[in-house]
């Protein structure tokens, strides 16, 4: 009698577990109903406004569809094109890739053998007047104090300087700035603006790159605050042109413009760093020959927080042109978009409606679906380098995400995209607790918002959308 009255406690207390599980089940799959209402509802709000809106979800490591809207039409990317590049770099070469910049002398000429570096930037922490004391130290352990040039040999890492899709936007802005065989400082000069106390003109100084470059014309000094915003400084072959007027009440500005030419100014800045550093440049020289003087070598790595959360153009398209150069013989600008191409049909397949460009997003001829772009980050979550991938973007509050996604109860890592006419943000996002039909794992994600002619909304407006439509993904 005991074992009997035992077996129905038993069964009764089974029976009331089943009652939890079934009315938690019902609330799970109301709360995720109630999201997805919420979810399309932001959609259809959005697109009253002239947006067309391409939404795609992916619960990872399942592949399981979230949610889709729109996902196989095909949307300008925007800076979004950043994911696809980075996907194909890691793809290509993978994440412990190291850029190799060798020195020799031939002939009484000191020789670069390029590769595409874009890790060199003045006071960072491969400095290219470092790197140069260093060749020096080397050229005089060999008996070498004077050169008759400096040559750089580009390799497979030539043609223009810029994507044909860019030439478009006025070449002296810093978010287009040259590629190359060698580029420093991601192709831009900086120079500090300080409005000295009882001067008519700012005092300009250039700080990067590490290269003499004549100021022509000023930047006259006015009480005017408001015609005291109205300056700038643009770069020609050896110059940087001065203009405007500056409010003389104003703290130091530092300003960021293009280079005309990256391996042309590289040359130049490394001939007069080269010299600072007490080895003659000059024709005369001696003839002499010395291989493999020095090799500077820096990692694939130092490349992506710049290129991610910074959305560097310059490191996007120049890792493109190191990806076509290293693995498939053609480190052009159209090389590079040939080599994402392959990289990304080799990663997920072929997609026949998707147009790869460039790396950065900035040509207009871009094409990508939503659902194409989440197939990508899902591939990618799966590889090796997957951790390295998405620890790469920003996350909230960090880079381009700087005011979004602070005080949220999950986790986001997302690339931002902008251009006048689309918007875009697509990562991963990570629920705080366990809510969802997916038991709360990461999610995959796409949002890309294109605004036709006479639309009405805002980037602000698109860009709140977004991430409404983000915190809804992150409850399903």
């Amino acid at each position: 009698m005991r074992r009997l009255v035992q077996v129905r406690q038993v069964l009764r207390a089974a029976k009331r577990a089943r009652g939890r599980l079934v009315l938690t089940g019902l609330l799970l799959a109301s709360s995720v109903a109630a999201q997805r209402g919420r979810l399309q509802g932001l959609i259809d709000g959005l697109e009253r406004t002239g947006a067309r809106v391409g939404v795609a979800a992916v619960a990872l490591p399942s592949g399981e569809l979230l949610a889709e809207h729109r996902s196989r039409e095909v949307f300008l990317p925007a800076s979004n094109q950043k994911l696809l590049g980075l996907a194909a770099t890691l793809h290509g070469l993978g994440a412990h890739h190291e850029f190799v910049t060798r020195f020799h002398v031939r002939g009484g000429a000191l020789v670069i053998e390029a590769c595409g570096d874009p890790n060199w930037t003045t006071e960072g922490a491969h400095d290219p007047r470092a790197i140069m004391r260093e060749v020096a130290t080397q050229l005089r352990a060999r008996g070498i104090d004077a050169v008759q040039r400096v040559e750089l040999l580009p390799g497979t890492l030539l043609g223009p300087n810029r994507p044909a899709g860019w030439l478009t936007y006025d070449q002296a802005l810093s978010y287009c700035p040259p590629t190359g065989a060698l580029v420093l400082d991601a192709g831009c000069f900086e120079a500090l603006l300080t409005p000295a106390r009882g001067a008519d003109r700012a005092e300009i100084v250039i700080v990067a790159p590490p290269v003499t470059l004549v100021i022509d014309g000023a930047i006259t000094l006015t009480a005017d605050k408001k015609k005291g915003e109205v300056y700038g400084l643009s770069a020609r072959d050896g110059s940087v042109r001065a203009y405007g007027a500056l409010w003389q009440k104003a703290g130091a500005r530092r300003v960021r413009g293009a280079l005309p030419d990256g391996d042309v100014v590289a040359v130049r800045a490394l001939h007069e760093c080269l010299v600072h550093a007490g080895i003659e440049v000059r024709a005369d020289a001696t003839p002499s020959d010395a291989d493999d003087v020095f090799a500077y070598r820096t990692k694939l790595l130092s490349a992506l927080q710049p290129m991610l959360r910074e959305s560097s153009n310059f490191h996007a398209e120049q890792l493109a042109r190191a990806l076509g150069a290293h693995k498939h013989g053609d480190g052009s600008c159209a090389g590079a978009s040939q080599a994402l191409g392959k990289e990304l049909r080799a990663l997920v397949g072929d997609w026949p409606d998707i147009v790869i460009d460039d790396a950065a997003g900035l040509s207009r001829k871009n094409r990508v679906s939503p659902a194409f772009l989440v197939t990508v980050l899902a591939a990618c979550a799966a590889e090796p380098w997957g951790a390295v991938y998405a620890d790469s973007l920003p996350s909230g509050g960090e880079g381009t995400l700087d005011k979004r996604f602070k005080d949220v109860d999950f986790g986001v890592r997302a690339k931002t995209g902008t251009l006048r006419d689309a918007s875009a943000l697509s990562g991963y996002v990570e629920p705080h607790s366990a809510v969802g039909q997916h038991n709360g794992g990461r999610i995959a994600f796409v949002v890309l918002v294109n605004v036709a002619r006479g639309g009405r909304a805002a980037h602000a407006a698109w860009r709140d959308a977004q991430d409404r439509i983000v915190a809804a993904i992150a409850g399903l």
